[in-house]
Formats: C-alpha cells, structure tokens, sequence
C-alpha cells in the first residue's frame, strides 16, 4: 500500500485530512507534521511515496519542501494546499515538481481523486522499475560482463564502492570491494595487474573525496605508501584486506573532517543569528544565507545545540530583551519591535512563557532590585 505524508501548521486542518477515508483508494497515512523539517523526516523514516502540504509553514514551507524533496527524493509526489491569495505562487511550484495543488477550502472528493491520480502514476513507475531491476538481479554477471576483452574496468561496479565511501558505509564498502575483487580474479580475461589497477582506481577516487573536504594529507603521504606497497601483496586476499583498510582509513578522515565541518557550518548560524535576530529570519533565509540545505542546518543545529533553530532564536531574542528592559526609557512594544516581534501582545506571550512574567512585571522587578540596592526601598 501507497503512504502519504501529511503537512500542515493549522491542527484543525491535519485532523480533518487525517480522518479522511484514505483505505477506500488503497492509500496509507504514516505521519502527521506541523513542519516542512518534520514532514521530511516522516518521508524518509516512513518509505511514504506522497505528501500533502500547506504552501504556508513555519521554518520550512511547502515551496521550499518540495524543492528538497525534487533533489533528494525525486520519487515523491508532492501537492500544495493553498489559498486563492497564494494561487499564483502555488501555480508557479509545479514547475519545480509538485505534482499538483489544491484550493482551500478544500473539497475531500478533489483531495481523494488527485492523491489517487499520483497513487497511478506512482504504480505506473514502480512497474517499469521492476522491469529494469529483474533484468539485473545477477550483480557478479553484470560485472563479468562490463569487463571488456580490452581489460577496462566496470565503472559501473567502482562507482557503487566510491558511493559507498561518500555515505560513511563501511559495511557495504568491504562487501562490495571484495565481490567486485573476487569476480575480477575468475574473469577469463583478468590478471593480476588488471586487479591491482582496480584497487588503485578505487583508492584514487576515494581519495579524491578528501581532496574536495580540504585535505591534502592523504593524497600525499597514504595514497604514495598504497601505490609503492600495493605490488607486495602475495594474493587476492591480501589484496582485499589491505584496499578495505585503506579504505577504512579513508572513511574516518572523511568523518573527522565532516565534525569540523559541522562544527564550523553551525558556529556560522548562531553568528548569523546573533547578528539579525531583530529581523524576520527563518530557517530557510538563514540556510540561503551561508549556502546550506535547509534539513541539513536542522540537524545539524539539533545535533550540536541540543535545540532546534527557533528555540535558539527565541532564546536570543529574549536575552536582548531583557537587556533593553531595563531601559526605562523604552516602551514594551519598542522592545518588541527591536527583537524581531511585531506583534507586542506575541511578545509577552512568550516571555512570559520564558520568563514567567511579563515584560512589564519583570521590569518592575528589575526596578526594585536596583533600589534595593541603592537603599531607597527597606
């Protein structure tokens, strides 16, 4: 069965479309989010091949979602709820990959018949998939098979192992070296040269991924040491053993380098947002900013901070509220204004929450501490 994925920040909204008769066209709801960043996570976590999404949400709204989901699940099917004031900026989204829209309010009938459209054109895809991967179940085939009488290497067979490395798979890294490694050496037309240039074009390109991270020690000193020592290797298992190790070593660079990178990227956020939490900054404007994947600041802010982008900007802003507070002269609704809310009364809403007062009242705190201190109130 189909799963969809559904996005919406209004709760009366998620609850209406979840209680819709999904089962009468054979289609699973397996998740509900109030976010674009939550509603990704269910899409990956949950296999779910459709979402529907409000155009309008906070951090990450339905635009920008299906942008992310054409790049990295372009499989998806994406439609937009929208409003007749958002109808041309909705219309504009299909060019980017949503595969449809729909106007509030909405109707359920309309709702079903599109979800049931993208449900047909999902199966139709699934079937021509399953055409192609039944025709290449046999890996070791395809690999013997792309080994050409000339001896070129199946590119095909490295660029998997290279894709692997690039993902940190070190499991399926050693399994696929040493399948590709072991086919090579029953190949009637292979050699021991043929396997040590395979060994050499894995770590060659492998090595290449630090080079792109900003790191030449490997490519200088490891890459120099496997080329020389690569000939001493006595048979094919040595060879495997000692291509994964390096391979091995390869990948933990890569994740060192990834911690400072990480380390670096979220540094760059909580500067950015230091420097503009007075004005009307999202997830997605901070991402366009630094030139980063709006998921991928996400996580990596949770992954750092501990908290969640807005938490962080709130905490923020109610620090700098509090020392404009203290200001006399200014009025609670210039404080407002001055920490990036322009609706007073939202304000005091959430200082109160962080706080437990009021900016009024935690002024007149302030106030009294100062004359308590002073000796004018015993």
């Amino acid at each position: 069965m189909i799963g969809i994925v559904i996005a919406d920040d209004e709760q009366i909204i998620r609850q209406g479309l979840a209680g819709m008769p999904w089962s009468d066209i054979d289609v699973e709801l397996r998740g509900i989010a109030s976010n674009g960043v939550d509603a990704l996570e269910l899409l990956k976590k949950t296999d779910s091949k459709i979402i529907l999404t409000d155009i309008r949400m906070p951090d990450l709204d339905g635009i920008d979602l299906i942008h992310i989901i054409k790049d990295e699940l372009p499989d998806i099917k994406s439609i937009l709820l929208t409003g007749h004031q958002e109808f041309e900026y909705a219309y504009s989204a299909i060019k980017y990959g949503a595969f449809e829209f729909i106007l509030k309010p909405t109707d359920p009938d309309e709702i079903l018949e599109i979800i049931q459209r993208a449900k047909k054109e999902i199966e139709s895809e699934n079937k021509s998939t399953f055409v192609y991967n039944f025709k290449n179940t046999n890996r070791k085939d395809s690999i013997a098979e792309n080994l050409s009488v000339d001896g070129n290497l199946p590119s095909e067979s490295i660029n998997e192992i290279i894709k692997n490395v690039k993902v940190r798979n070190y499991h399926n890294v050693k399994v696929l070296t040493r399948e590709l490694l072991m086919c090579l050496s029953n190949h009637p037309d292979a050699n021991g040269v043929l396997l040590k240039n395979a060994c050499i074009e894995i770590i060659t390109l492998a090595s290449h991924l630090l080079v792109e991270k900003g790191t030449e020690q490997f490519e200088m000193q490891d890459r120099l040491v496997f080329y020389s020592n690569i000939n001493t290797c006595k048979d094919i298992e040595e060879l495997i053993q000692y291509t994964n190790i390096l391979l091995e070593k390869i990948i933990n660079s890569l994740n060192f380098m990834d911690d400072l990178i990480v380390n670096k990227t979220v540094d760059e956020c909580l500067s950015y947002i230091e420097q503009y939490y007075m004005d009307d900054i999202t997830l997605v404007s901070l991402a366009r900013n630094i030139h980063r994947n709006p998921i991928y600041l996400s996580r990596l802010i949770k992954k750092v901070q501990g908290k969640n982008f807005s938490d962080i900007l709130t905490f923020v802003r109610m620090n700098k509220a509090c020392e404009l507070l203290r200001n006399q002269d200014l009025k609670a609704y210039e404080v407002s204004n001055k920490v990036g809310f322009k609706d007073s009364r939202y304000f005091s809403q959430v200082f109160r929450k962080h706080y437990g007062v009021t900016p009024t009242e935690y002024r007149k705190e302030i106030l009294q501490k100062y004359l308590k201190k002073d000796g004018e109130i015993t």
